[in-house]
């Protein structure tokens, strides 16, 4: 069990964290927050093989995150898309980079209220040695090759989910790069980033 309870975005023990997954297991709701790192993403995986297994009701990804690893998250999008399972999700406070392909990657995109997003490109952290510049000229084609397909694939999952032409995608990303400003649920729903936005949801079961 992925038991790190700095992951939520807020504080509780470990034995409440355990009691909050079991509830969540039980409505089929998994917590995706913090970093989308390998840990996270391999948490999130399993999570979503394990209650497949279990029957092929819709799946409830929350999301409150500022982003992660390119790769990896693409690689949940091949698990999602191998599911028998719907997923859907929900965004809950600040949702920003990789956690926002995440959401387009999900059958149904919801936002609360006063959830926000931030879109931007990605951003290669890469060294460049420049001693020989014949060389670097090589290291820069192999670069651009080795990510070009990951970009147009970013490119194509957001033309698909949104309806927007290219031009308006790079934009939106552009946007994102050189002001960082987050779109506000209304803006988002206006965009075609998100389907709905939600005023009723309840995170737990009501206790009677």
């Amino acid at each position: 069990m992925y038991e790190n309870e700095a992951r939520l975005p807020f504080f509780v023990s470990k034995e409440e964290y355990a009691q909050m997954v079991g509830c969540w297991h039980s409505i089929r709701r998994v917590l995706v927050s913090d970093d989308l790192n390998e840990e996270m993403l391999t948490h999130t995986r399993l999570e979503l093989l394990k209650l497949d297994f279990v029957n092929n009701e819709p799946i409830t990804l929350i999301i409150q995150s500022g982003g992660g690893t390119v790769i990896p998250t693409y690689q949940l999008e091949d698990v999602i898309q191998g599911l028998n399972s719907p997923v859907d999700a929900l965004v809950m406070g600040d949702c920003a980079s990789m956690a926002v392909d995440l959401l387009q990657m999900c059958r149904r995109r919801l936002m609360l209220p006063s959830a926000r997003l931030l879109i931007h490109y990605i951003r290669y952290r890469q060294r460049w040695i420049c001693d020989d510049f014949d060389q670097l000229d090589i290291d820069f084609k192999y670069f651009r090759e080795r990510n070009e397909e990951i970009a147009m694939r970013r490119l194509d999952l957001y033309m698909k989910r949104t309806g927007l032409p290219r031009e308006k995608i790079t934009e939106i990303f552009r946007h994102g790069e050189i002001h960082e400003a987050y779109f506000s649920a209304q803006q988002a729903l206006k965009l075609c980033l998100v389907d709905e936005i939600v005023t009723d949801f309840k995170f737990f079961p009501r206790k009677n």
